[in-house]
């Protein structure tokens, strides 16, 4: 049984929670209309070349993509709302410049410097695409079609969160720990207690245990990095983060988040990932945290 279905066989999932907004949808009305200052949408975009030499130098080629998307989304400068980017790349010759970290990394920093800060520290996909998307609008001449989603206004806010272990499923030197924002706003997740690098010492907050006597939930606890997550508080709202043991496209363990039915992995250390309540938080490959938010 994979792990989805152990996931299932837990607990009923509620409705799905609708936790972006897309700009548009495919009948447009009052409540999906395009605020003002949003870049208007195509709906129908009309497919054409890049106009990119590909030849002669990469770097340009990548310069000139990124700044084409940020010329696209300069209209949502000062709109902390929106959290999440999807590139999806129509263009096949683009693909190889988009592809890896570096591409993710470079896009981030200019969302940054452009006034897109909420943007750029939020979730940022790229994904190789053939059909137009639904709600999408297109840059680089029709070569990519940008979704750019919001958090959804009426999530309440909170300033507690307790997570506990589903039984069975990895331990914790706790059985549940309650993170405080009023008391700090960043909590670390791991395997023990300290773990010693280069620097200071990283104190975990929330803690794998390393020494657990029953031999099956220590096998589970073990897939867990030492430094594998975070957990934020920013704004009234608690997010995960994953660290460089957390990553798995950093050659190590996994961090994932269940929302209902929707699965999440921690692609990068950069993307903050929104926790709602009753999400699940998997961490290696069968450790998972049950999240409960309170006021």
């Amino acid at each position: 049984m994979d792990l989805l279905n152990k996931i299932k066989n837990l607990f009923t999932p509620a409705d799905d929670l609708q936790d972006g907004h897309l700009i548009s949808d495919d009948e447009p009305n009052e409540a999906n209309r395009p605020e003002e200052g949003q870049p208007k949408v195509s709906r129908e975009p009309k497919p054409s070349s890049s106009g990119i030499d590909l030849g002669d130098n990469s770097v340009e080629a990548r310069e000139h993509i990124i700044e084409s998307i940020t010329n696209e989304l300069k209209p949502l400068r000062g709109r902390d709302e929106y959290r999440e980017l999807e590139v999806y790349v129509l263009d096949p010759k683009l693909r190889p410049l988009m592809q890896d970290e570096g591409f993710k990394q470079q896009l981030r920093l200019a969302l940054d410097n452009c006034g897109l800060e909420s943007m750029g520290s939020g979730n940022v996909k790229v994904t190789p695409s053939d059909p137009r998307q639904e709600g999408a609008f297109p840059a680089l001449n029709g070569a990519l079609q940008l979704v750019v989603r919001k958090d959804i206004e009426e999530l309440p806010t909170a300033k507690r969160l307790r997570l506990a272990v589903y039984e069975g499923m990895g331990s914790m030197a706790e059985a549940e720990y309650v993170l405080d924002a009023s008391q700090k706003q960043v909590f670390h997740i791991g395997r023990s207690r300290v773990v010693k690098q280069g620097g200071p010492p990283r104190v975990n907050d929330i803690i794998i245990r390393d020494d657990e006597p029953d031999e099956a939930l220590l096998q589970a606890n073990r897939h867990v990095s030492r430094s594998h997550a975070d957990i934020v508080y920013r704004d009234g709202r608690f997010y995960i983060k994953a660290m460089p043991g957390g990553c798995r496209a950093m050659g190590n363990a996994a961090t994932k988040v269940y929302h209902g039915e929707k699965v999440e992995e921690l692609a990068d250390t950069n993307t903050l990932k929104l926790l709602c309540d009753g999400d699940l938080i998997e961490l290696g490959k069968e450790v998972i945290l049950h999240v409960s938010l309170a006021e």
